[in-house]
């Protein structure tokens, strides 16, 4: 898995239902690299529970492509694919970058997204991004959920925030 090349981007196909499989290996058949986040979930049926793979983006497949030199409109009429998600003028819609390395970062080389790190009282961190983005601040509490209170050190003074555990890089040592 990698960012899509200097002249690539990547863009979002709509897939028939259960399609994904058959998307996947028709559209890389064609020489497109392509995408699917995906996740460990459990599933409960008649009283037993089991752990699954399923998309993050249920019903949806990242293509990369030169839209300049491609003739994407072929993707459409590909198995498994309704359509490209496009914008004004019938032009395929862009993901944004920024969101795609986002996306890829939280995943391992085959797709699977990481779990998060686990943040206990007094860790140091380094945030990633958002308005504290490379200040450093220790973890006062974190909850079950996505939510980290910070202590900051910011001008001389103690100050408490909250923010997403995704957004947090753990320092060791």
């Amino acid at each position: 898995m990698k960012m899509a090349s200097a002249h690539h981007a990547w863009f979002v196909a709509q897939l028939k239902p259960n399609g994904f499989a058959l998307a996947k290996s028709h559209l890389q058949r064609q020489g497109y690299e392509t995408f699917m986040p995906m996740q460990t979930r459990t599933v409960r049926h008649a009283r037993k529970e089991r752990r699954v793979q399923r998309p993050l983006f249920a019903g949806y497949i990242f293509i990369s492509f030169n839209p300049l030199e491609t003739q994407w409109r072929a993707i459409n009429s590909t198995f498994g694919v309704v359509a490209l998600v496009v914008a004004r003028r019938n032009t395929p819609q862009q993901v944004p970058d920024g969101l795609m390395r986002a996306l890829m970062a939280r995943c391992d080389p085959k797709g699977n997204i990481l779990p998060l790190p686990v943040f206990n009282p007094g860790d140091k961190v380094r945030v990633i991004s958002g308005p504290f983005r490379d200040a450093m601040a220790e973890v006062e509490q974190a909850s079950e959920g996505e939510r980290v209170r910070l202590l900051f050190e910011l001008m001389g003074r103690a100050v408490v925030a909250d923010c997403a555990g995704s957004e947090l890089e753990l320092l060791h040592g």
